[in-house]
C-alpha cells in the first residue's frame, strides 16, 4: 500500500529548521534580557544567529553554484 503523505521536500525542511533557530534564539534572547535586564545581551544572541544562518546561507548558495557548473 502506498503512502498517503507526501514527502517533505528539502527547500522546506531547510525553513523548518532555520525557522526553529530564529525562534530558539528569540526564546533565549529573552531569557537573556530577563536575565538583569541588559538589551545588549538581546543584540549579540541575534547577531551571533543570524551570522550564523547567513555563513549557513552562503554555504548551501555556494554548493548549489558548484553543482550547476559540473
Amino acid at each position: 500500500m502506498p503512502d498517503p503523505r507526501p514527502a517533505i521536500s528539502q527547500l522546506a525542511l531547510l525553513a523548518l529548521i532555520m525557522g526553529g533557530l530564529v525562534v530558539w534564539s528569540i526564546y533565549v534572547a529573552i531569557g537573556a534580557y530577563l536575565y538583569n535586564y541588559n538589551p545588549w545581551r538581546v543584540v549579540v544572541i541575534m547577531a551571533c544567529t543570524a551570522l550564523f544562518l547567513g555563513f549557513w546561507l552562503l554555504a548551501l548558495w555556494n554548493r548549489n553554484r558548484r553543482a550547476r557548473r559540473q
